[in-house]
């Protein structure tokens, strides 16, 4: 089921779910790309329907569709799931991959061409080309390069249509740079810094990150981008007046807005931590 402002919600079949997120099928007017929604997800597997916040990123219209010959839909990406929706959602994915045949050595041309079209789908970040949550663990990162890699070095190299080596050769070309993104620490720390994702910032300071490193990435974020600071300084505000009235739901509301204004920020990623301690049921 999915909820979007202005929507009513809406029962969607999923076409394909990873750990990062989902894609849906759908015709007509589609929720538009950025656009923030609510899902609950149904399987026979789940004990209960799994809530989780997502992202729209990728939109497939009924013509792309027919040129593609995909579904048409919309993907969305999964934004900070709680730890039970995380592993509720990793254990359905692995679950449905068993049940799927491997997508590497499809039986027909147009198999072929179906899977280059979903994986040319997936929205542009690096996050989403490789179906991985966006604070997903180093090892997941790498696991996922490397099977999507050699998936597409084998379509290239034994293509079953004329099309196809150029289709893999662009796909590999957004693969080396999903790497260049969040092959190393100190790379994702830049990247996830950039768009805001604290649970990949999370990621590259426990990797071990110095300290030093994350300064001088901090200084040349706001170098660039000015105005966080300042935002980054409202919401701190906003925080320390939300905890003082003993409005914990508003406190981390601003607390992470801040950390997304300026997620390099020690003493906001301390004082943010030191709330979540003292407020585990908010």
């Amino acid at each position: 089921e999915v909820a979007a402002a202005g929507r009513a919600p809406a029962r969607t079949p999923a076409v394909e779910l990873t750990r990062g997120g989902l894609f849906l099928r759908a015709e007509g007017a589609l929720p538009p790309l950025r656009a923030h929604v609510r899902l609950a997800l149904s399987h026979p597997s789940l004990r209960a329907r799994v809530q989780v916040e997502g992202e729209v990123v990728r939109h497939v219209s009924a013509a792309e569709a027919a040129a593609w010959r995909m579904t048409p839909g919309f993907a969305v990406q999964f934004v900070t799931p709680s730890p039970e929706a995380r592993a509720a959602i990793a254990a359905l994915a692995d679950e449905l991959r068993r049940d799927t045949p491997p997508p590497a050595t499809p039986a027909s041309p147009r198999a072929v061409g179906e899977r280059l079209a979903a994986l040319e789908a997936r929205g542009d970040g690096p996050y989403a080309l490789l179906a991985v949550a966006p604070d997903a663990e180093f090892g997941d990162v790498r696991r996922a390069l490397r099977a999507l890699r050699d998936e597409l070095e084998a379509i290239r190299a034994r293509p079953q249509a004329a099309d196809h080596p150029g289709r893999a050769t662009a796909l590999l070309g957004r693969l080396e740079a999903a790497q260049d993104a969040l092959g190393t620490p100190a790379a994702r720390l830049a990247h996830d810094a950039r768009t805001g994702n604290l649970g990949g910032v999370a990621r590259c300071i426990a990797a071990g990150v110095p300290a030093s490193l994350v300064a001088a990435r901090r200084r040349a974020l706001l170098a660039e981008f000015p105005a966080r600071a300042e935002e980054a300084r409202r919401q701190l505000a906003r925080a320390e007046v939300a905890r003082k009235l003993g409005n914990a739901a508003a406190a981390r509301q601003a607390y992470e807005a801040a950390l997304a204004a300026d997620p390099l920020d020690p003493d906001a990623r301390a004082a943010f931590a030191a709330f979540d301690r003292s407020a585990p049921a908010a």
